[in-house]
């Protein structure tokens, strides 16, 4: 498997992704738990694998599932991640919320 470089927390995640994903370039994440409406988190990143195993360590316990969203440039990463968190204000983001 081509995740094997990843931390062992990772593999849980990474284990439904094809040999043929390319995790470059730049992404909004949604971590979610059991709530099946309401993200535990919302995040943005262009080391996208990185990023979710550095959640995977802290956050483990409330993660079901991860969504990934491949946006065509930071700008738009941004815009996105920004607009998602004010759409479902997660419980564990901070930026974004204030009207």
């Amino acid at each position: 498997m081509a995740y094997q470089r990843f931390p062992v927390l990772l593999v849980r995640v990474a284990a439904a992704i094809d040999d043929s994903f390319d995790p470059a370039g730049c992404f909004v994440y949604i971590l979610w738990g059991d709530d099946p409406e309401t993200p535990v988190y919302i995040g943005k990143s262009t080391n996208v694998m990185g990023r979710i195993g550095d959640h995977m360590c802290d956050k483990r316990d409330l993660i079901r599932r991860v969504q990934l969203i491949r946006c065509l440039d930071a700008a738009v990463m941004e815009e996105t991640e920004l607009r998602l968190i004010r759409r479902y204000r997660p419980q564990l983001n901070i930026v974004g919320m204030l009207p």
